[in-house]
Protein backbone atom coordinates (compact mmCIF):
# COMPACT_ATOMS: atom_id res chain seq x y z
CA UNK A 1 0.00 0.00 0.00
CA UNK A 2 1.70 3.59 -1.14
CA UNK A 3 1.02 6.42 1.27
CA UNK A 4 1.28 10.10 -0.69
CA UNK A 5 0.36 13.53 0.34
CA UNK A 6 -2.02 15.14 -2.28
CA UNK A 7 -2.48 18.85 -2.21
CA UNK A 8 -6.37 19.30 -1.36
CA UNK A 9 -6.66 22.21 -4.33
CA UNK A 10 -5.52 20.04 -7.04
CA UNK A 11 -7.93 16.40 -6.26
CA UNK A 12 -8.41 14.66 -9.47
CA UNK A 13 -12.37 13.47 -10.27
CA UNK A 14 -10.93 9.94 -9.80
CA UNK A 15 -9.75 10.60 -6.15
CA UNK A 16 -12.71 12.56 -5.20
CA UNK A 17 -14.66 9.39 -6.11
CA UNK A 18 -12.38 7.51 -4.11
CA UNK A 19 -12.55 9.86 -0.85
CA UNK A 20 -16.46 9.64 -1.39
CA UNK A 21 -16.46 5.65 -1.03
CA UNK A 22 -13.57 5.92 1.57
CA UNK A 23 -16.23 8.19 3.78
CA UNK A 24 -18.86 5.97 3.14
CA UNK A 25 -17.12 3.06 4.73
CA UNK A 26 -14.68 4.55 7.14
CA UNK A 27 -14.64 2.58 10.38
CA UNK A 28 -14.75 5.90 12.23
CA UNK A 29 -17.32 8.20 10.45
CA UNK A 30 -16.11 12.01 10.28
CA UNK A 31 -18.19 14.78 8.01
CA UNK A 32 -15.66 16.96 8.63
CA UNK A 33 -13.13 15.26 6.84
CA UNK A 34 -15.62 14.28 3.90
CA UNK A 35 -15.51 16.59 0.54
CA UNK A 36 -18.65 18.52 1.14
CA UNK A 37 -16.66 19.88 4.31
CA UNK A 38 -12.69 20.21 2.69
CA UNK A 39 -13.85 21.66 -0.36
CA UNK A 40 -16.08 25.06 0.05
CA UNK A 41 -12.87 25.77 2.89
CA UNK A 42 -10.65 25.56 0.31
CA UNK A 43 -12.98 27.83 -1.78
CA UNK A 44 -14.05 30.41 0.81
CA UNK A 45 -10.66 30.49 2.28
CA UNK A 46 -12.17 28.41 5.34
CA UNK A 47 -9.14 26.59 5.85
CA UNK A 48 -5.51 26.66 5.20
CA UNK A 49 -5.04 26.43 1.02
CA UNK A 50 -2.23 24.70 1.38
CA UNK A 51 -3.89 22.01 2.94
CA UNK A 52 -2.44 18.77 1.94
CA UNK A 53 -4.38 14.97 2.18
CA UNK A 54 -2.43 12.36 3.79
CA UNK A 55 -3.65 9.40 1.83
CA UNK A 56 -2.81 5.33 1.51
CA UNK A 57 -4.37 3.85 -1.75
CA UNK A 58 -3.63 0.46 -3.52
CA UNK A 59 -5.55 -0.36 -6.67
CA UNK A 60 -6.96 3.05 -6.94
CA UNK A 61 -8.92 2.94 -4.06
CA UNK A 62 -8.55 4.88 -0.93
CA UNK A 63 -7.93 3.02 2.28
CA UNK A 64 -7.28 6.27 4.95
CA UNK A 65 -7.20 9.53 4.62
CA UNK A 66 -6.64 12.61 6.83
CA UNK A 67 -6.11 16.53 6.27
CA UNK A 68 -2.63 17.75 6.99
CA UNK A 69 -0.99 20.95 6.81
CA UNK A 70 2.40 22.75 8.31
CA UNK A 71 2.55 24.91 11.32
CA UNK A 72 5.04 25.83 14.01
CA UNK A 73 5.24 25.03 17.40
CA UNK A 74 5.48 21.80 20.37
CA UNK A 75 5.91 22.35 23.23
CA UNK A 76 6.80 26.29 23.91
CA UNK A 77 9.44 25.37 21.02
CA UNK A 78 9.20 26.75 17.62
CA UNK A 79 9.40 23.60 15.99
CA UNK A 80 8.06 22.34 12.55
CA UNK A 81 5.02 20.42 12.58
CA UNK A 82 2.75 18.49 10.59
CA UNK A 83 -0.52 18.91 12.11
CA UNK A 84 -3.99 17.47 11.44
CA UNK A 85 -6.14 20.63 12.48
CA UNK A 86 -7.12 22.54 9.33
CA UNK A 87 -6.54 25.98 10.76
CA UNK A 88 -5.52 28.00 14.03
CA UNK A 89 -9.12 29.63 15.22
CA UNK A 90 -10.07 30.11 18.71
CA UNK A 91 -13.89 29.38 16.92
CA UNK A 92 -13.54 27.32 14.30
CA UNK A 93 -16.79 27.30 11.69
CA UNK A 94 -17.17 23.64 11.85
CA UNK A 95 -15.85 21.69 14.91
CA UNK A 96 -12.17 19.94 15.53
CA UNK A 97 -12.83 16.27 15.21
CA UNK A 98 -9.62 14.69 13.99
CA UNK A 99 -10.33 11.51 13.59
CA UNK A 100 -8.43 9.65 10.23
CA UNK A 101 -10.88 8.11 8.12
CA UNK A 102 -10.33 4.58 7.00
CA UNK A 103 -11.39 1.59 5.76
CA UNK A 104 -13.27 -1.28 7.49
CA UNK A 105 -12.41 -4.52 6.44
CA UNK A 106 -12.15 -7.94 7.68
CA UNK A 107 -8.24 -8.34 6.99
CA UNK A 108 -5.19 -5.87 7.95
CA UNK A 109 -6.01 -3.08 5.32
CA UNK A 110 -6.51 -0.34 8.53
CA UNK A 111 -2.96 -1.13 10.05
CA UNK A 112 -1.17 -1.27 6.73
CA UNK A 113 -3.23 2.65 5.56
CA UNK A 114 -1.95 3.70 9.07
CA UNK A 115 1.64 2.58 8.54
CA UNK A 116 1.49 3.81 4.39
CA UNK A 117 0.59 7.33 5.96
CA UNK A 118 3.19 7.45 8.64
CA UNK A 119 5.87 6.75 6.15
CA UNK A 120 4.67 9.49 3.36
CA UNK A 121 4.67 11.60 6.49
CA UNK A 122 7.80 10.89 7.60
CA UNK A 123 9.31 10.88 4.08
CA UNK A 124 7.45 14.73 3.98
CA UNK A 125 9.40 15.84 6.73
CA UNK A 126 12.73 15.47 4.77
CA UNK A 127 11.13 17.78 2.23
CA UNK A 128 9.50 20.61 4.52
CA UNK A 129 11.36 20.47 7.48
CA UNK A 130 8.48 19.16 9.97
CA UNK A 131 9.58 16.57 12.17
CA UNK A 132 6.45 16.21 14.35
CA UNK A 133 3.26 15.05 13.46
CA UNK A 134 0.56 15.91 15.41
CA UNK A 135 -2.88 13.73 15.39
CA UNK A 136 -5.27 16.41 16.81
CA UNK A 137 -8.42 14.84 18.61
CA UNK A 138 -8.80 11.09 18.24
CA UNK A 139 -11.27 9.12 19.84
CA UNK A 140 -9.18 7.59 22.36
CA UNK A 141 -8.98 3.52 23.02
CA UNK A 142 -11.08 3.17 19.64
CA UNK A 143 -9.83 1.32 16.23
CA UNK A 144 -8.36 4.57 14.68
CA UNK A 145 -6.42 5.71 17.32
CA UNK A 146 -4.84 2.26 18.37
CA UNK A 147 -4.00 1.72 14.33
CA UNK A 148 -1.90 4.59 14.62
CA UNK A 149 -0.53 3.66 18.03
CA UNK A 150 0.47 0.55 17.01
CA UNK A 151 1.65 1.60 13.54
CA UNK A 152 4.26 3.70 15.04
CA UNK A 153 5.52 1.43 17.23
CA UNK A 154 6.36 -1.25 14.34
CA UNK A 155 7.84 1.61 12.69
CA UNK A 156 10.04 2.38 15.83
CA UNK A 157 8.31 5.96 15.68
CA UNK A 158 8.43 7.42 19.36
CA UNK A 159 4.90 9.40 20.24
CA UNK A 160 3.69 10.55 23.65
CA UNK A 161 0.05 12.07 24.12
CA UNK A 162 -0.15 15.95 24.50
CA UNK A 163 -3.81 15.87 25.53
CA UNK A 164 -6.49 14.39 27.08
CA UNK A 165 -10.23 15.30 28.28
CA UNK A 166 -13.81 14.04 28.25
CA UNK A 167 -16.28 14.81 25.27
CA UNK A 168 -20.19 13.95 25.62
CA UNK A 169 -21.88 11.44 23.60
CA UNK A 170 -25.08 10.60 23.68
CA UNK A 171 -25.45 7.07 22.99
CA UNK A 172 -28.93 5.59 21.83
CA UNK A 173 -30.72 3.57 24.72
CA UNK A 174 -34.54 2.74 25.16
CA UNK A 175 -36.68 4.73 27.44
CA UNK A 176 -35.72 4.34 31.06
CA UNK A 177 -32.12 4.56 30.33
CA UNK A 178 -29.14 6.45 32.22
CA UNK A 179 -29.79 9.52 30.46
CA UNK A 180 -33.14 9.99 31.09
CA UNK A 181 -32.92 8.94 34.79
CA UNK A 182 -30.79 11.71 35.15
CA UNK A 183 -33.35 14.08 34.90
CA UNK A 184 -35.53 13.07 37.52
CA UNK A 185 -36.21 15.28 40.82
CA UNK A 186 -35.04 19.04 40.81
CA UNK A 187 -33.13 18.90 37.71
CA UNK A 188 -36.43 17.80 35.82
CA UNK A 189 -38.60 20.56 38.11
CA UNK A 190 -36.00 22.86 36.88
CA UNK A 191 -36.03 22.56 33.44
CA UNK A 192 -39.78 22.56 33.34
CA UNK A 193 -39.79 25.76 35.11
CA UNK A 194 -37.84 27.77 32.80
CA UNK A 195 -39.98 26.21 29.95
CA UNK A 196 -42.61 27.58 31.31
CA UNK A 197 -41.32 30.50 31.53
CA UNK A 198 -39.66 30.78 28.28
CA UNK A 199 -43.11 30.43 26.84
CA UNK A 200 -44.93 33.31 28.66
CA UNK A 201 -42.00 35.32 27.62
CA UNK A 202 -42.58 34.39 23.87
CA UNK A 203 -45.96 33.80 24.59
CA UNK A 204 -47.12 30.93 22.78
CA UNK A 205 -46.02 27.03 23.35
CA UNK A 206 -42.80 26.09 21.99
CA UNK A 207 -42.30 23.70 19.36
CA UNK A 208 -39.01 21.86 17.26
CA UNK A 209 -39.57 22.78 13.76
CA UNK A 210 -36.81 21.10 11.72
CA UNK A 211 -36.07 23.59 9.27
CA UNK A 212 -33.61 21.66 6.78
CA UNK A 213 -36.78 20.11 5.20
CA UNK A 214 -38.46 23.13 3.95
CA UNK A 215 -37.71 24.25 0.54
CA UNK A 216 -35.46 26.92 0.93
CA UNK A 217 -32.19 26.69 3.69
CA UNK A 218 -31.03 30.14 3.46
CA UNK A 219 -33.39 31.45 5.48
CA UNK A 220 -32.74 28.97 8.62
CA UNK A 221 -29.25 29.84 7.66
CA UNK A 222 -29.80 33.05 8.35
CA UNK A 223 -31.75 32.79 11.54
CA UNK A 224 -28.52 30.23 12.93
CA UNK A 225 -26.11 33.13 12.27
CA UNK A 226 -28.38 36.25 13.88
CA UNK A 227 -28.69 34.04 16.78
CA UNK A 228 -24.92 32.91 16.88
CA UNK A 229 -24.53 37.14 17.04
CA UNK A 230 -26.42 37.97 19.51
CA UNK A 231 -23.61 37.45 22.39
CA UNK A 232 -20.19 37.13 23.23
CA UNK A 233 -19.54 35.71 19.88
CA UNK A 234 -20.34 39.12 18.28
CA UNK A 235 -18.36 41.27 20.69
CA UNK A 236 -15.37 39.00 20.32
CA UNK A 237 -15.33 38.85 16.30
CA UNK A 238 -15.49 35.57 16.46
CA UNK A 239 -18.99 35.15 15.50
CA UNK A 240 -19.33 33.49 11.50
CA UNK A 241 -21.38 36.26 10.34
CA UNK A 242 -18.43 38.76 11.39
CA UNK A 243 -16.17 37.30 8.52
CA UNK A 244 -17.90 37.47 5.12
CA UNK A 245 -15.61 34.29 3.80
CA UNK A 246 -16.78 31.93 6.92
CA UNK A 247 -19.70 32.86 6.37
CA UNK A 248 -19.73 31.95 2.31
CA UNK A 249 -18.03 28.78 3.66
CA UNK A 250 -20.10 27.66 5.90
CA UNK A 251 -23.74 28.46 3.72
CA UNK A 252 -21.88 25.78 1.02
CA UNK A 253 -21.04 23.42 3.61
CA UNK A 254 -24.65 23.25 4.82
CA UNK A 255 -25.75 23.41 1.06
CA UNK A 256 -23.50 20.50 0.51
CA UNK A 257 -24.90 18.12 3.20
CA UNK A 258 -28.62 19.14 2.66
CA UNK A 259 -28.18 18.39 -0.93
CA UNK A 260 -27.43 14.61 0.66
CA UNK A 261 -30.75 14.68 2.95
CA UNK A 262 -27.40 14.57 5.39
CA UNK A 263 -28.39 18.23 7.72
CA UNK A 264 -30.47 18.99 9.98
CA UNK A 265 -31.29 22.49 11.30
CA UNK A 266 -33.66 22.14 14.57
CA UNK A 267 -35.34 25.30 15.52
CA UNK A 268 -36.77 25.95 19.04
CA UNK A 269 -39.90 28.11 17.92
CA UNK A 270 -42.87 30.36 19.72
CA UNK A 271 -45.53 31.70 17.62
CA UNK A 272 -42.69 31.76 14.42
CA UNK A 273 -39.91 33.11 16.60
CA UNK A 274 -37.11 30.96 16.62
CA UNK A 275 -34.63 31.45 20.11
CA UNK A 276 -32.56 28.39 19.19
CA UNK A 277 -30.86 26.40 16.32
CA UNK A 278 -28.84 23.69 15.99
CA UNK A 279 -26.67 22.38 12.88
CA UNK A 280 -26.54 18.95 13.05
CA UNK A 281 -24.63 16.82 10.41
CA UNK A 282 -24.66 12.93 9.59
CA UNK A 283 -22.57 10.40 9.27
CA UNK A 284 -22.85 6.41 9.34
CA UNK A 285 -24.66 5.77 12.39
CA UNK A 286 -23.79 9.06 14.10
CA UNK A 287 -25.57 12.84 14.21
CA UNK A 288 -22.41 15.65 14.57
CA UNK A 289 -23.67 18.49 16.60
CA UNK A 290 -21.79 21.10 14.26
CA UNK A 291 -23.12 24.23 15.29
CA UNK A 292 -25.57 25.63 18.29
CA UNK A 293 -26.88 29.14 18.74
CA UNK A 294 -29.52 30.58 20.72
CA UNK A 295 -31.21 34.36 21.32
CA UNK A 296 -28.89 36.20 24.09
CA UNK A 297 -32.03 37.87 25.15
CA UNK A 298 -33.79 34.55 26.62
CA UNK A 299 -30.98 33.30 27.90
CA UNK A 300 -31.56 33.32 31.42
CA UNK A 301 -34.92 30.71 30.43
CA UNK A 302 -32.19 28.27 29.29
CA UNK A 303 -33.20 28.22 25.11
CA UNK A 304 -29.89 26.30 23.98
CA UNK A 305 -30.62 23.38 26.84
CA UNK A 306 -34.14 23.24 26.28
CA UNK A 307 -33.20 22.71 22.12
CA UNK A 308 -30.22 20.52 23.52
CA UNK A 309 -32.95 18.35 25.27
CA UNK A 310 -35.37 18.38 22.16
CA UNK A 311 -32.48 17.00 19.61
CA UNK A 312 -31.56 14.08 22.10
CA UNK A 313 -35.47 13.19 21.31
CA UNK A 314 -35.20 14.06 17.67
CA UNK A 315 -32.09 12.24 17.18
CA UNK A 316 -33.52 9.23 19.03
CA UNK A 317 -36.25 8.74 16.56
CA UNK A 318 -34.17 8.73 13.07
CA UNK A 319 -33.17 5.38 11.91
CA UNK A 320 -30.17 3.91 12.02
CA UNK A 321 -28.35 6.86 14.30
CA UNK A 322 -27.11 4.99 17.06
CA UNK A 323 -24.49 8.14 18.97
CA UNK A 324 -25.20 12.01 18.83
CA UNK A 325 -22.15 13.59 19.08
CA UNK A 326 -21.90 16.77 21.20
CA UNK A 327 -18.53 17.89 19.25
CA UNK A 328 -17.70 20.16 22.11
CA UNK A 329 -14.19 21.18 23.33
CA UNK A 330 -12.28 20.99 26.45
CA UNK A 331 -13.39 23.94 27.76
CA UNK A 332 -16.94 23.67 27.55
CA UNK A 333 -17.54 21.61 30.76
CA UNK A 334 -21.36 22.73 31.14
CA UNK A 335 -21.84 19.53 28.86
CA UNK A 336 -20.63 17.61 31.67
CA UNK A 337 -23.31 18.21 34.18
CA UNK A 338 -26.16 17.59 31.52
CA UNK A 339 -25.11 13.92 29.64
CA UNK A 340 -23.29 11.07 31.80
CA UNK A 341 -21.85 9.45 28.83
CA UNK A 342 -18.40 10.60 27.68
CA UNK A 343 -15.72 9.87 24.89
CA UNK A 344 -11.84 10.49 25.56
CA UNK A 345 -10.53 12.64 23.16
CA UNK A 346 -7.07 12.36 23.28
CA UNK A 347 -3.87 13.95 20.44
CA UNK A 348 -0.91 12.03 19.86
CA UNK A 349 2.70 13.53 18.62
CA UNK A 350 4.60 11.30 16.43
CA UNK A 351 8.25 12.10 15.67
CA UNK A 352 8.78 11.96 12.09
CA UNK A 353 11.40 13.29 11.89
CA UNK A 354 15.47 13.06 12.83
CA UNK A 355 17.10 12.43 16.29
CA UNK A 356 16.58 15.29 17.69
CA UNK A 357 12.67 14.99 17.27
CA UNK A 358 12.89 11.69 18.72
CA UNK A 359 14.55 12.57 21.49
CA UNK A 360 11.96 15.40 21.87
CA UNK A 361 8.78 12.93 21.87
CA UNK A 362 10.83 10.51 23.93
CA UNK A 363 11.91 13.14 26.66
CA UNK A 364 8.17 14.64 26.43
CA UNK A 365 6.06 12.43 29.44
CA UNK A 366 8.83 12.86 31.52
CA UNK A 367 9.40 16.65 31.17
CA UNK A 368 5.20 17.26 31.77
CA UNK A 369 5.47 15.26 35.09
CA UNK A 370 8.57 17.40 36.43
CA UNK A 371 6.76 20.89 35.24
CA UNK A 372 3.81 19.86 36.88
CA UNK A 373 5.78 18.39 40.15
CA UNK A 374 7.78 21.43 40.54
CA UNK A 375 4.93 23.33 39.99
CA UNK A 376 2.91 21.67 42.87
CA UNK A 377 5.76 21.55 44.93
CA UNK A 378 6.20 25.86 44.47
CA UNK A 379 2.88 26.46 46.36
CA UNK A 380 4.11 24.79 49.57
CA UNK A 381 6.59 26.99 49.57
CA UNK A 382 6.95 29.60 52.46
CA UNK A 383 7.79 32.51 50.25
CA UNK A 384 5.28 31.51 47.43
CA UNK A 385 2.73 31.60 50.38
CA UNK A 386 3.62 34.53 51.75
CA UNK A 387 3.08 36.26 48.14
CA UNK A 388 -0.31 34.01 48.05
CA UNK A 389 -1.64 35.55 50.77
CA UNK A 390 -1.30 39.24 49.55
CA UNK A 391 -4.18 38.10 46.61
CA UNK A 392 -3.02 38.27 43.05
CA UNK A 393 -2.77 35.64 40.12
CA UNK A 394 -1.87 33.01 42.38
CA UNK A 395 -5.13 33.43 44.18
CA UNK A 396 -6.94 30.18 42.78
CA UNK A 397 -4.46 28.15 42.84
CA UNK A 398 -3.80 28.13 46.71
CA UNK A 399 -7.02 27.40 47.01
CA UNK A 400 -6.45 24.25 46.20
CA UNK A 401 -3.10 23.52 48.37
CA UNK A 402 -3.57 25.68 51.61
CA UNK A 403 -0.65 26.22 54.08
CA UNK A 404 -0.37 26.85 57.55
CA UNK A 405 1.40 30.16 56.93
CA UNK A 406 -1.54 31.40 54.40
CA UNK A 407 -3.74 30.46 56.89
CA UNK A 408 -1.59 32.23 59.67
CA UNK A 409 -1.49 34.75 56.91
CA UNK A 410 -5.15 35.15 56.13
Amino acid sequence: MEGRIIPAAEVTPSELAAWHELASRAIEPNPFLEPECILPGLRHGGVDPDLGLLVACQGGEMYGLVAVRHSTGFARLPRAILTTRPDDDDVPVRPVVGTPLLAAGAGAEAAEAAEAMLRAAARSSHLRRAGLLRLDRLHAGEQVAEEFREAARRMWLPYAEIESWQRCVVPYEPPGGAWERSFNGQRARTLRWRRRRLETALGAELELVDRSASGSLAPAIDDLLRLESSGWKRESGTATACDPQKEAYFRELCECFAAQRRLHLLSLEAGGVSVAINCLVRSGDTLFLAKTAYDNGFAAFGPGVELLMRTVEYARGLTGVRILDLCHGPTDTHYRTLFPDHRRISTLIVAIGGIADRALVRSYPLARTTVRRVRGMSYSLPGRARDDAGGGAAEDASHSRPTRRKARAG
